[in-house]
């Protein structure tokens, strides 16, 4: 886990998915961190199809700079073959604020997105859209 002066990230790699669950709020300096770490565990999906599993976890708000960072990983991690990300919010006093910043940020970064309140649906998701995206490069 990566604890944040400003929120707190746990990321792992299961298969061909980056599972990652976090609790806001994130300014650019979390977001910075949180890159480096990803980057050493996210390397190995590198090239292949592979998605994103993201939990929001509480009030999990962006500022401004923090999205605009994540806005630019998130199209550099596209061309090395991330394909989607599956979305679930949990214990949130204001989710619909929540999903809307969330969505503004994929929508912002060309990712194929979408919210889920299990994660063994958003995983099925994901597995199918990385299927698709595995037939689609034969």
């Amino acid at each position: 886990m990566i604890d944040l002066a400003h929120g707190e990230l746990h990321i792992e790699v299961e298969g061909s998915l980056l599972i990652i669950e976090g609790q806001g709020p994130w300014n650019l300096n979390a977001i910075d961190i949180c890159v480096v770490e990803n980057d050493k565990k996210v390397t190995d999906l590198y090239g292949k199809p592979w998605g994103v599993l993201f939990t929001a976890k509480g009030d999990a708000i962006l500022v401004p700079e923090a999205r605009n960072k994540l806005i630019e990983v998130i199209k550099q991690e596209r061309k090395k073959g991330r394909v989607a990300t599956a979305l679930t919010i949990e214990h949130c006093s204001v989710p619909l604020m929540v999903e809307a910043q969330f969505k503004d940020l994929y929508t912002s970064a060309g990712d194929e997105y979408a919210f889920f309140t299990s994660k063994i649906q958003a995983k099925l998701w994901l597995q199918q859209q990385l299927e698709q995206e595995s037939i689609s490069l034969q």
